[in-house]
Protein backbone atom coordinates (compact mmCIF):
# COMPACT_ATOMS: atom_id res chain seq x y z
CA UNK A 1 0.00 0.00 0.00
CA UNK A 2 0.97 3.37 -0.93
CA UNK A 3 2.28 5.98 1.86
CA UNK A 4 -0.17 8.27 2.76
CA UNK A 5 0.97 11.79 1.89
CA UNK A 6 1.61 14.30 5.91
CA UNK A 7 -1.03 16.04 6.65
CA UNK A 8 0.06 19.29 6.65
CA UNK A 9 -1.72 22.67 7.87
CA UNK A 10 -2.85 23.42 5.05
CA UNK A 11 -4.30 19.93 4.06
CA UNK A 12 -6.00 19.80 6.89
CA UNK A 13 -8.18 23.36 6.20
CA UNK A 14 -9.14 21.60 2.99
CA UNK A 15 -10.46 18.50 4.73
CA UNK A 16 -12.35 21.24 7.17
CA UNK A 17 -13.64 23.41 4.44
CA UNK A 18 -15.00 19.86 2.88
CA UNK A 19 -16.51 18.74 6.24
CA UNK A 20 -17.63 21.91 7.45
CA UNK A 21 -20.16 22.51 4.47
CA UNK A 22 -21.02 20.45 1.28
CA UNK A 23 -21.18 23.31 -1.16
CA UNK A 24 -17.62 23.51 -1.02
CA UNK A 25 -17.64 19.89 -2.79
CA UNK A 26 -18.31 21.99 -5.93
CA UNK A 27 -15.14 23.82 -5.60
CA UNK A 28 -12.34 22.65 -8.12
CA UNK A 29 -9.40 22.78 -5.57
CA UNK A 30 -11.76 20.23 -3.14
CA UNK A 31 -11.91 17.77 -6.10
CA UNK A 32 -8.48 17.71 -6.74
CA UNK A 33 -7.56 17.24 -3.31
CA UNK A 34 -10.36 14.47 -3.44
CA UNK A 35 -8.83 12.74 -6.44
CA UNK A 36 -5.07 13.00 -5.23
CA UNK A 37 -6.47 11.35 -1.58
CA UNK A 38 -8.08 8.39 -3.46
CA UNK A 39 -5.15 7.29 -4.95
CA UNK A 40 -3.18 7.83 -1.46
CA UNK A 41 -4.83 5.05 1.07
CA UNK A 42 -4.87 5.65 4.66
CA UNK A 43 -2.24 3.95 6.74
CA UNK A 44 -4.04 4.37 10.33
CA UNK A 45 -6.99 4.58 11.79
CA UNK A 46 -6.86 8.44 11.69
CA UNK A 47 -6.62 9.19 8.15
CA UNK A 48 -8.69 6.13 6.83
CA UNK A 49 -11.48 8.18 8.99
CA UNK A 50 -10.25 11.65 7.71
CA UNK A 51 -9.97 10.25 3.95
CA UNK A 52 -13.95 8.74 4.29
CA UNK A 53 -15.32 12.00 6.13
CA UNK A 54 -13.35 13.86 3.00
CA UNK A 55 -14.46 11.63 0.51
CA UNK A 56 -18.21 12.00 1.16
CA UNK A 57 -17.97 15.66 0.75
CA UNK A 58 -16.28 15.55 -2.64
CA UNK A 59 -17.55 12.36 -3.95
CA UNK A 60 -20.43 14.08 -6.39
CA UNK A 61 -17.82 15.83 -8.67
CA UNK A 62 -20.12 17.03 -10.71
CA UNK A 63 -22.26 19.11 -8.41
CA UNK A 64 -24.88 18.92 -5.05
CA UNK A 65 -28.14 17.79 -4.83
CA UNK A 66 -30.87 17.81 -7.39
CA UNK A 67 -33.22 20.70 -6.77
CA UNK A 68 -36.98 19.14 -6.09
CA UNK A 69 -38.62 21.37 -8.49
CA UNK A 70 -37.37 24.63 -6.28
CA UNK A 71 -34.82 27.00 -7.59
CA UNK A 72 -32.56 28.30 -4.81
CA UNK A 73 -33.29 31.75 -3.52
CA UNK A 74 -31.17 34.24 -5.49
CA UNK A 75 -30.01 35.71 -2.10
CA UNK A 76 -27.74 32.85 -2.07
CA UNK A 77 -24.35 31.65 -3.66
CA UNK A 78 -25.08 28.79 -5.86
CA UNK A 79 -24.23 25.97 -4.14
CA UNK A 80 -24.17 27.24 -0.63
CA UNK A 81 -26.42 28.79 1.69
CA UNK A 82 -26.04 31.21 4.91
CA UNK A 83 -26.98 29.42 8.02
CA UNK A 84 -31.07 30.86 8.58
CA UNK A 85 -31.39 28.92 5.11
CA UNK A 86 -29.54 25.83 5.65
CA UNK A 87 -31.31 22.57 5.54
CA UNK A 88 -30.05 18.95 6.78
CA UNK A 89 -26.41 18.55 6.21
CA UNK A 90 -25.78 21.95 5.78
CA UNK A 91 -27.21 22.22 2.04
CA UNK A 92 -29.35 24.72 0.72
CA UNK A 93 -33.60 24.69 2.60
CA UNK A 94 -34.84 25.03 -0.87
CA UNK A 95 -33.09 21.96 -2.10
CA UNK A 96 -35.52 20.31 0.43
CA UNK A 97 -38.88 22.11 -0.37
CA UNK A 98 -41.11 19.62 -1.55
CA UNK A 99 -45.11 19.36 -3.02
CA UNK A 100 -47.31 19.55 -0.80
CA UNK A 101 -48.81 16.23 -2.33
CA UNK A 102 -45.40 14.73 -1.64
CA UNK A 103 -45.52 16.07 1.93
CA UNK A 104 -48.62 14.38 2.27
CA UNK A 105 -47.63 10.78 1.10
CA UNK A 106 -44.42 11.23 3.03
CA UNK A 107 -46.94 11.09 6.27
CA UNK A 108 -48.91 8.63 5.28
CA UNK A 109 -45.64 6.71 5.13
CA UNK A 110 -44.57 7.71 8.43
CA UNK A 111 -47.80 6.37 9.77
CA UNK A 112 -47.39 2.99 8.44
CA UNK A 113 -44.19 2.88 9.78
CA UNK A 114 -45.22 3.67 13.36
CA UNK A 115 -45.70 0.49 15.31
CA UNK A 116 -48.76 0.15 17.18
CA UNK A 117 -49.32 1.07 20.77
CA UNK A 118 -47.52 -2.54 23.07
CA UNK A 119 -51.16 -2.98 24.26
CA UNK A 120 -52.47 -3.56 20.47
CA UNK A 121 -50.86 -6.92 20.26
CA UNK A 122 -53.09 -8.00 17.65
CA UNK A 123 -51.90 -5.55 15.28
CA UNK A 124 -48.40 -6.00 15.45
CA UNK A 125 -48.20 -8.96 12.62
CA UNK A 126 -50.21 -6.28 10.42
CA UNK A 127 -47.96 -3.69 11.08
CA UNK A 128 -44.44 -5.48 10.14
CA UNK A 129 -46.34 -7.00 7.00
CA UNK A 130 -47.27 -3.23 6.03
CA UNK A 131 -43.70 -1.95 7.04
CA UNK A 132 -42.22 -4.49 5.00
CA UNK A 133 -43.94 -3.43 1.81
CA UNK A 134 -43.39 -0.02 2.05
CA UNK A 135 -39.63 -0.22 2.89
CA UNK A 136 -39.62 -2.98 -0.18
CA UNK A 137 -41.89 -0.79 -2.76
CA UNK A 138 -40.00 2.13 -1.53
CA UNK A 139 -38.02 2.87 -4.90
CA UNK A 140 -41.56 3.51 -6.67
CA UNK A 141 -41.99 6.57 -4.48
CA UNK A 142 -42.02 10.26 -5.70
CA UNK A 143 -38.00 11.73 -4.85
CA UNK A 144 -39.70 14.38 -3.37
CA UNK A 145 -41.45 11.92 -0.55
CA UNK A 146 -37.83 10.28 0.26
CA UNK A 147 -36.60 13.59 0.34
CA UNK A 148 -38.93 14.84 2.59
CA UNK A 149 -39.16 11.86 4.90
CA UNK A 150 -34.97 12.54 4.99
CA UNK A 151 -35.72 15.84 6.30
CA UNK A 152 -38.20 14.44 8.69
CA UNK A 153 -35.32 11.74 10.21
CA UNK A 154 -32.68 14.25 10.18
CA UNK A 155 -35.03 16.58 12.29
CA UNK A 156 -35.46 13.89 15.29
CA UNK A 157 -39.08 14.55 15.72
CA UNK A 158 -39.68 10.19 16.12
CA UNK A 159 -38.84 7.78 18.03
CA UNK A 160 -35.94 5.26 17.17
CA UNK A 161 -38.23 2.63 15.09
CA UNK A 162 -39.61 5.18 12.86
CA UNK A 163 -36.92 6.89 12.01
CA UNK A 164 -34.59 3.99 11.15
CA UNK A 165 -37.63 2.85 8.83
CA UNK A 166 -37.96 5.93 7.45
CA UNK A 167 -34.57 6.84 6.88
CA UNK A 168 -34.37 2.87 4.74
CA UNK A 169 -37.43 3.95 2.74
CA UNK A 170 -35.93 7.60 1.77
CA UNK A 171 -32.70 6.41 0.58
CA UNK A 172 -34.46 4.07 -1.92
CA UNK A 173 -36.73 6.63 -2.92
CA UNK A 174 -34.46 9.56 -3.36
CA UNK A 175 -30.76 7.72 -3.75
CA UNK A 176 -28.93 11.18 -4.75
CA UNK A 177 -29.95 13.21 -2.57
CA UNK A 178 -30.10 10.86 0.63
CA UNK A 179 -26.61 8.89 0.23
CA UNK A 180 -24.52 11.69 1.23
CA UNK A 181 -26.95 11.89 4.60
CA UNK A 182 -26.16 8.13 4.93
CA UNK A 183 -22.19 8.62 4.21
CA UNK A 184 -22.29 11.12 6.92
CA UNK A 185 -24.11 9.20 9.61
CA UNK A 186 -21.24 6.33 8.69
CA UNK A 187 -18.45 8.33 9.76
CA UNK A 188 -20.14 10.80 12.32
CA UNK A 189 -20.73 10.36 16.09
CA UNK A 190 -23.52 11.63 17.84
CA UNK A 191 -26.34 10.20 15.92
CA UNK A 192 -28.26 6.78 17.18
CA UNK A 193 -26.55 4.21 16.72
CA UNK A 194 -29.09 1.86 15.21
CA UNK A 195 -29.11 5.13 12.66
CA UNK A 196 -25.98 5.03 12.10
CA UNK A 197 -26.70 0.93 11.65
CA UNK A 198 -28.93 1.13 9.37
CA UNK A 199 -27.30 3.95 6.97
CA UNK A 200 -24.13 1.63 6.45
CA UNK A 201 -26.16 -1.33 5.35
CA UNK A 202 -28.27 0.78 2.78
CA UNK A 203 -25.39 2.86 1.73
CA UNK A 204 -23.73 -0.12 -0.12
CA UNK A 205 -27.85 -0.58 -2.15
CA UNK A 206 -28.27 3.02 -3.19
CA UNK A 207 -25.11 4.40 -4.14
CA UNK A 208 -21.97 1.39 -4.56
CA UNK A 209 -19.34 4.05 -5.56
CA UNK A 210 -20.15 6.20 -2.55
CA UNK A 211 -20.21 3.33 -0.46
CA UNK A 212 -16.71 1.66 -1.88
CA UNK A 213 -14.72 4.65 -0.95
CA UNK A 214 -16.33 5.43 2.77
CA UNK A 215 -16.66 1.74 3.67
CA UNK A 216 -13.17 0.27 2.45
CA UNK A 217 -10.56 2.51 5.30
CA UNK A 218 -12.75 1.64 7.62
CA UNK A 219 -12.65 -2.28 6.66
CA UNK A 220 -9.24 -2.28 5.99
CA UNK A 221 -8.31 -0.10 9.41
CA UNK A 222 -10.84 -1.94 11.54
CA UNK A 223 -11.09 1.81 13.92
CA UNK A 224 -11.74 1.51 17.53
CA UNK A 225 -14.46 3.90 18.95
CA UNK A 226 -18.12 4.28 18.53
CA UNK A 227 -18.84 3.11 14.49
CA UNK A 228 -21.75 1.41 13.00
CA UNK A 229 -20.34 -2.94 13.66
CA UNK A 230 -17.97 -3.77 11.50
CA UNK A 231 -19.87 -6.69 10.64
CA UNK A 232 -22.47 -4.47 9.27
CA UNK A 233 -19.72 -2.28 7.57
CA UNK A 234 -18.26 -5.19 5.87
CA UNK A 235 -21.69 -6.18 4.57
CA UNK A 236 -22.11 -2.78 3.32
CA UNK A 237 -18.94 -3.09 1.90
CA UNK A 238 -19.67 -6.42 -0.29
CA UNK A 239 -22.89 -5.05 -1.17
CA UNK A 240 -21.32 -2.26 -2.84
CA UNK A 241 -18.43 -4.35 -4.11
CA UNK A 242 -20.99 -7.17 -6.07
CA UNK A 243 -23.23 -3.74 -7.02
CA UNK A 244 -20.05 -2.94 -9.01
CA UNK A 245 -18.14 -6.17 -9.81
CA UNK A 246 -15.13 -5.79 -7.21
CA UNK A 247 -13.64 -9.25 -6.43
CA UNK A 248 -13.58 -8.86 -2.84
CA UNK A 249 -11.23 -11.95 -1.90
CA UNK A 250 -8.46 -9.55 -0.81
CA UNK A 251 -10.80 -7.40 2.09
CA UNK A 252 -12.14 -10.44 2.74
CA UNK A 253 -8.98 -12.68 2.90
CA UNK A 254 -7.59 -9.42 5.32
CA UNK A 255 -10.42 -9.32 7.68
CA UNK A 256 -10.71 -13.61 7.83
CA UNK A 257 -7.15 -13.91 9.04
CA UNK A 258 -7.04 -10.99 11.33
CA UNK A 259 -7.09 -12.33 14.88
CA UNK A 260 -7.93 -8.65 16.06
CA UNK A 261 -11.39 -8.30 14.31
CA UNK A 262 -14.25 -9.85 16.33
CA UNK A 263 -15.50 -12.88 15.75
CA UNK A 264 -19.43 -12.18 14.02
CA UNK A 265 -17.30 -10.48 11.71
CA UNK A 266 -14.81 -12.82 10.55
CA UNK A 267 -17.30 -15.38 10.53
CA UNK A 268 -18.70 -13.48 7.81
CA UNK A 269 -15.83 -13.09 5.54
CA UNK A 270 -15.00 -16.42 5.97
CA UNK A 271 -18.58 -17.69 5.00
CA UNK A 272 -18.04 -15.30 2.13
CA UNK A 273 -14.79 -16.26 1.17
CA UNK A 274 -16.31 -19.80 0.24
CA UNK A 275 -18.53 -18.31 -2.18
CA UNK A 276 -15.62 -15.94 -3.97
CA UNK A 277 -13.52 -19.22 -4.59
CA UNK A 278 -10.76 -17.47 -6.08
CA UNK A 279 -6.90 -18.52 -5.28
CA UNK A 280 -6.69 -16.13 -2.94
CA UNK A 281 -9.90 -17.02 -0.77
CA UNK A 282 -8.60 -20.48 -0.94
CA UNK A 283 -5.50 -19.84 0.77
CA UNK A 284 -7.30 -17.70 3.51
CA UNK A 285 -9.88 -20.20 4.50
CA UNK A 286 -6.52 -22.66 4.44
CA UNK A 287 -4.92 -20.21 7.00
CA UNK A 288 -7.95 -19.81 9.00
CA UNK A 289 -8.47 -24.07 8.87
CA UNK A 290 -5.08 -24.23 10.47
CA UNK A 291 -5.24 -21.18 12.91
CA UNK A 292 -4.32 -22.49 16.39
CA UNK A 293 -7.13 -20.75 18.53
CA UNK A 294 -9.99 -21.13 20.35
CA UNK A 295 -12.16 -20.45 17.81
CA UNK A 296 -13.71 -23.79 17.12
CA UNK A 297 -16.64 -21.95 15.09
CA UNK A 298 -14.63 -20.16 12.99
CA UNK A 299 -12.33 -23.45 11.95
CA UNK A 300 -15.53 -25.47 11.20
CA UNK A 301 -17.08 -22.45 9.11
CA UNK A 302 -13.35 -22.39 6.87
CA UNK A 303 -13.03 -26.43 6.64
CA UNK A 304 -16.96 -26.64 5.03
CA UNK A 305 -15.48 -23.48 2.90
CA UNK A 306 -12.77 -25.60 1.67
CA UNK A 307 -15.39 -28.24 0.74
CA UNK A 308 -17.25 -25.95 -1.35
CA UNK A 309 -14.08 -24.10 -3.04
CA UNK A 310 -11.31 -26.12 -3.58
CA UNK A 311 -11.09 -29.08 -5.83
CA UNK A 312 -12.73 -32.39 -4.36
CA UNK A 313 -8.81 -34.15 -4.57
CA UNK A 314 -7.49 -30.98 -2.76
CA UNK A 315 -10.28 -30.71 -0.42
CA UNK A 316 -10.27 -34.10 0.86
CA UNK A 317 -6.57 -33.90 1.16
CA UNK A 318 -6.32 -31.11 3.30
CA UNK A 319 -8.67 -31.92 5.18
CA UNK A 320 -7.00 -35.31 6.10
CA UNK A 321 -3.95 -33.77 6.77
CA UNK A 322 -5.25 -31.41 9.23
CA UNK A 323 -7.16 -34.12 10.56
CA UNK A 324 -4.18 -35.96 11.74
CA UNK A 325 -2.58 -33.30 13.22
CA UNK A 326 -5.74 -31.86 14.93
CA UNK A 327 -5.74 -31.77 19.17
CA UNK A 328 -9.50 -31.33 19.84
CA UNK A 329 -11.30 -34.31 19.49
CA UNK A 330 -14.80 -32.62 18.51
CA UNK A 331 -12.56 -30.85 15.81
CA UNK A 332 -11.10 -34.27 14.83
CA UNK A 333 -14.62 -35.87 14.92
CA UNK A 334 -15.96 -33.21 12.94
CA UNK A 335 -13.18 -33.12 10.16
CA UNK A 336 -13.93 -36.88 10.15
CA UNK A 337 -17.47 -36.43 9.02
CA UNK A 338 -17.01 -33.79 6.37
CA UNK A 339 -14.47 -36.36 4.97
CA UNK A 340 -16.78 -39.25 5.16
CA UNK A 341 -19.67 -37.14 3.50
CA UNK A 342 -17.74 -34.99 0.62
CA UNK A 343 -14.39 -37.65 -0.02
CA UNK A 344 -15.04 -40.61 -2.26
Amino acid sequence: MAPTAPITPSRAASFRAVTTHSGIARDRNCRAVCREMRQRPATSIAGALLLSVALVACTHETGGPVNVGVTAPSSSVAGQATSADEGPLGLPAADFVVDPVDEARAEELLTVLTPPPPERVELQNDWIDSRRKAIQDAHREHVGVGVALMRRVDADEHDRIVRRAALELAAHAAPEQVSPYLARLVVEYGEDLGLRETATRVLGDVDPDLALEVLEPLVREDPRGTYPPSETILVGWLTAAAARDVDPSSILALVATDLRRDESTRHRAVRELALAGTPLAREALRAVLLESTGNGYLRRLAAQGVVDAFPEAEACALLEEVALLEADPNMQLFLANLVQANCP
